[in-house]
């Protein structure tokens, strides 16, 4: 029953996800011309992983358990060492992915969200609404990592959670304009599975809390924005070497909770 749970999850938003994209993209390309722009289009996309999450939960659980996904999208009580993850953890990575290009091969970019300090609010929830983490979370982490969960370790459910994910992206790697469209897709994928795997850690560590794994998606996007090394090859590569580097570590002070089914199956949301 789970595993038909899963399969319609992906193929639904999938199905409304690359639908919605596939006019973006011919939207970006002026094939098709009227309003609004193309943008709107994107970020409509980006709401299909939540939409069929709460859509599914719905018929499968009933009003109970559609209270409980979207209330695990308020919880806001952390300890400190969930806090720094959440909020510090990809900024820090990304920092030092950042010295080390501009020190190591000397490449200089510009901070032009450091000269504006408050507009970094202003972006935060821009990202967190219309960049990816409202719209995907209660899908990829609400609904489906929950499901692998009951049937492979930590560590496999994120590598293939991750790869799923990748391939969900696929249609804005075509749109015109798209932050995608000059990223290297091998090393797009290598980013977002690590990424899944450190989303997992944090959705364990805080029990199962998709507003966490919000704040978290949305601090990583916003470190993008804020040292934009991405553009450059070896930029890339220092972001997934020192993503990598932190990766080992927290594994490595988590391997139990990383490498092991959980024993009992949880109630999903």
């Amino acid at each position: 029953m789970k595993s038909k749970e899963l399969l319609r999850f992906f193929i639904y938003t999938f199905l409304i996800s690359w639908s919605i994209w596939g006019i973006a993209i011919l939207k970006s390309y002026s094939v098709l011309e009227f309003s609004p722009s193309y943008k709107i289009f994107i970020y409509l996309g980006s709401y299909g992983p939540s939409i069929v999450a709460i859509i599914l939960t719905a018929i499968y659980g009933g009003k109970d358990k559609v209270r409980r996904l979207l209330k695990s999208g308020l919880h806001r009580k952390y300890n400190m060492g969930s806090c720094f993850y959440m909020f510090l953890l990809m900024p820090g990575i990304l920092f030092f992915a950042y010295l080390f290009t501009n020190y190591a091969w000397d490449l200089k970019f510009e901070l032009p969200l450091f000269q504006k300090p408050l507009l970094l609010i202003v972006v935060f929830f821009y990202i967190l609404i219309l960049g990816g983490p409202l719209g995907e979370e209660f899908g990829w982490r609400g609904f489906a990592l929950n499901r692998l969960l009951d049937k492979y370790t930590p560590v496999t459910a994120s590598i293939l959670l991750g790869f799923i994910w990748t391939i969900w992206h696929i249609p804005l790697f075509f749109i015109e304009g798209s932050v995608q469209q000059d990223i290297n897709f091998v090393g797009y994928m290598i980013f977002t599975i690590i990424l899944s795997i450190l989303i997992t850690n944090l959705f364990i560590k805080t029990n199962r809390s998709v507003f966490a794994v919000i704040v978290f998606h949305t601090t990583s996007n916003l470190s993008i924005g804020l040292f934009p090394i991405f553009t450059s090859l070896k930029g890339g590569v220092s972001i997934l070497f020192f993503m990598l580097l932190f990766l080992s570590i927290i594994i490595l002070l988590n391997k139990d909770r990383m490498f092991k089914k959980r024993k009992e199956k949880l109630e999903e949301n």
